[in-house]
């Protein structure tokens, strides 16, 4: 009891008698508390990075089943149209992604940092950026018309080494032992998969390498813009999805044409030849909302 009533200050206010913390008193709230910031803080991140690798799987796995199952066929028969417009896909994935990131910054209140951007401005900031994550998207989702989404992620797993190549040789960066003693456990783990792999495909390998290195490069051109721009990475994205959309639209135009607003309008209009033409005597279609789920649920992934 003794030792209790130490910790305590007995100061008297009216005709009562109130109980003030001493400074150690004080000293070991202080510290509670910390510990509890810096353990709410590494929960927040755990879940960030475990939420993050989800929506990376699901992104590739959402891609990959439009390729395998958005199909349109003529009712009855086995005549199918498969929606393999991956640049088409990458456009919808942009669009959602400006989307999303409106809406968050309009449900939080919260204006777009460097709001003041003028369209000069974004052209000599943004748009490389864009046209490197635009890119890298796209090869992505091309090599999924070639290999499978879990070859994908292994191939993926090449983006520590090619990041910390890039950061040295274009910022003459320094890393510690620890991080090169890393490199060759995490690449030789992926050469042992990589030649193990049954549905080895050295186009969809290419373009999913040159995605790896793009998105490196994003990542070290992403980090030096978010310093000196003074924007978060919600506000960025905010910035660079439409000039991405725009680019890779072009590209869509010009590789895949008119094709998959073609195949959409049979799938879900019906009434509609092989030509994209009205067609009165044309027979009715199937699998048109099933492709359009796929395409929401991979473009909410994105």
């Amino acid at each position: 009891l003794v030792q209790h009533l130490k910790l305590y200050r007995l100061r008297p206010f009216g005709p009562a008698t109130l109980f003030e913390p001493s400074p150690p008193q004080r000293a070991l709230a202080a510290e509670s508390s910390c510990r509890a910031a810096m353990a709410y803080g590494a929960v927040e991140t755990t879940l960030t990075i475990l939420v993050w690798m989800g929506l990376n799987i699901a992104i590739s796995t959402s891609t990959k089943w439009i390729f395998l199952y958005g199909k349109i066929c003529e009712d009855g028969t086995d005549n199918c149209e498969v929606f393999e417009f991956p640049l088409t896909i990458t456009v919808l994935h942009m669009v959602f992604s400006w989307g999303m990131c409106w809406l968050q910054l309009r449900l939080f209140h919260e204006a777009p940092k460097a709001a003041g951007l003028s369209l000069r401005e974004q052209a000599r900031k943004i748009a490389p950026l864009a046209v490197c994550f635009a890119a890298s998207v796209a090869m992505g989702n091309l090599s999924l018309k070639y290999i499978y989404p879990s070859f994908s992620q292994m191939l993926g797993s090449m983006a520590p080494l090619i990041t910390v190549g890039l950061a040295v040789a274009m910022q003459g960066q320094r890393f510690n032992c620890w991080t090169w003693a890393s490199m060759p456990v995490i690449c030789g783990g992926l050469v042992l998969c990589s030649a193990a792999e049954v549905n080895f495909n050295a186009v969809g390998a290419l373009y999913c390498f040159g995605s790896t290195v793009l998105r490196a490069l994003k990542s070290i051109v992403q980090g030096k813009l978010l310093e000196g721009a003074g924007m978060d990475s919600v506000t960025l994205l905010y910035y660079m999805a439409p000039w991405a959309a725009l680019l890779l639209q072009a590209a869509a135009f010009a590789m895949e044409g008119l094709e998959p607003f073609r195949v959409l309008r049979r799938g879900l209009i019906g009434g509609v030849g092989a030509d994209g033409l009205a067609d009165p005597f044309a027979p009715a279609m199937t699998g048109g909302p099933l492709l359009v789920a796929l395409l929401i649920a991979s473009g909410l992934n994105a």
